[in-house]
């Protein structure tokens, strides 16, 4: 019988420090995707939301690109309120970290 082929990124989360990191990574592109998906949608430009959320037009362009690696719950709970939005908890199923491992 052939040996299964395995994906790239299968190949790469068979070990479980690169895996974690890109668990993280992945985290920010959706972030990223999600803000920048909310201003095209309102059509407002990076400078004018900044401006409106009372943060540097560089801080909202590093969270649109994925470059922002801390950001505040009240920085993105702003930036969404302005794109009319809300932030909703739910409790998340499969792969999440457990409160036993921090």
């Amino acid at each position: 019988m052939a040996k299964k082929v395995l994906s790239t990124y299968k190949r790469l989360a068979q070990d479980p420090a690169r895996k974690k990191r890109m668990g993280e990574e992945y985290q920010k592109l959706l972030l990223a995707e999600l803000i920048s998906a909310l201003i095209e949608e309102d059509h407002i430009s990076v400078r004018k939301l900044a401006k409106v959320a009372k943060l540097s037009p560089s801080i909202v362009q590093d969270i649109r690109s994925g470059k922002k690696d801390h950001l505040t719950l009240e920085s993105l709970a702003n930036i969404i309120s302005i794109l009319r939005y809300s932030i909703v908890g739910e409790k998340a199923q499969g792969n999440c970290r457990s409160l036993r491992k921090l």
